[in-house]
């Protein structure tokens, strides 16, 4: 689920000059749920991150990048979706896709955290049990 929702952004990405990093680990396995719905998920805040370099002034050092990371344990799996973007909160579109996804998340019983710092981009949690 997790790599074919990073596969399908990747040439758009490659596109804006943007570096998508996979770290999957072995804890991440299977969840139970709306494997659908799960996916849209994903693919909402995987555009969000793509949204954040919306503005092509925008030149991080480093260059433009979105880190995706999975792991989990025997109760949970996690994923962690990040970008070096300008850190604003998402708005229009990328805010609406976002809150979708947190409703998704909150109706797997599953845990969503943001943070998003100005000037050094934004991080979302997903956390969801087994």
């Amino acid at each position: 689920l997790l790599g074919d929702a990073v596969a399908a952004i990747k040439s758009d990405a490659e596109a804006a000059g943007i570096a998508v990093a996979v770290d999957s680990r072995i804890g991440l396995g299977q969840i139970s749920g709306d494997a659908a719905r799960l996916r849209q998920a994903l693919d909402q805040l995987l555009a969000a991150a793509l949204g954040a370099f919306d503005d092509p002034r925008f030149q991080p050092d480093g260059g433009r990048r979105i880190l995706v990371h999975g792991d989990g344990d025997a109760t949970m799996a996690r994923i962690v979706i990040s970008d070096n973007g300008p850190g604003a909160e998402p708005a229009g579109t990328r805010a609406v896709g976002v809150a979708l996804a947190r409703q998704l998340v909150a109706a797997h019983d599953g845990r969503f955290d943001a943070v998003s710092s100005p000037g050094e981009g934004s991080l979302v949690s997903i956390v969801l049990p087994r």
